[in-house]
């Protein structure tokens, strides 16, 4: 798989999901509430000796954790899980995303915060970073990935980068095991 771990999806609260981590990377998604959902991408601090999943379950439960604690506010979520990932030696979110399930009185939403930021994607493959809350049309895809590239810029992820998320979210996939990050795609079902 040339330096990737085998991707992931999962299906939680109205969102499909497919991530596919870098060794060393982290990526999850979560309930937060009946109708949310919290997104994370990052870099475990897997040191010698250190088993990676559990590190990763330890990042996994202390993000949901201080989830449920802190709220909707992605900014707050991601420096407080900082700060305690941080302090416990376990490792680093770069981004993360708060997503609304879509009903039929409201349409889903996103509302994230990261470096490089999370994207909305349309059908088109136009992408527009999450600013504030967005909200979200039907078939728009929201797109993560983690700092965990060395020389890789950080401040938005690129055309092929966000390419190679969403085709994770349609096996077989046929996009390369070339991709310089973690990636996490989800798209509202």
């Amino acid at each position: 798989m040339s330096g990737l771990i085998a991707p992931e999806q999962r299906t939680v609260t109205s969102w499909r999901s497919a991530w596919r981590c870098r060794p060393g990377g982290f990526a999850a998604v979560a309930p937060l509430s009946g109708s949310m959902v919290v997104a994370a991408v990052g870099r475990a601090a897997v040191g010698a000796g250190g088993d990676a999943e559990v590190v990763r379950a330890g990042m996994r439960a202390l993000m949901e954790d201080l989830a449920l604690v802190v709220g909707h506010d992605p900014t707050a979520l991601l420096e407080r899980v900082n700060a305690a990932l941080t302090s416990s030696g376990l490792g680093r979110l770069d981004a993360v995303a708060l997503l609304s399930r879509p009903d039929d009185r409201l349409p889903a939403s996103v509302a994230g915060r990261g470096d490089p930021a999370p994207l909305v994607v349309a059908p088109d493959r136009l992408t527009v970073p999450v600013r504030g809350s967005v909200c979200l049309d039907r078939r728009w895809a929201v797109v993560l990935g983690a700092a965990d590239a060395p020389g890789v810029p950080h401040t938005l992820l690129s055309p092929d980068e966000v390419r190679h998320a969403l085709s994770l979210l349609d096996p077989p996939s046929p996009a390369s095991a070339t991709a310089p990050r973690t990636l996490l795609a989800l798209v509202a079902t």
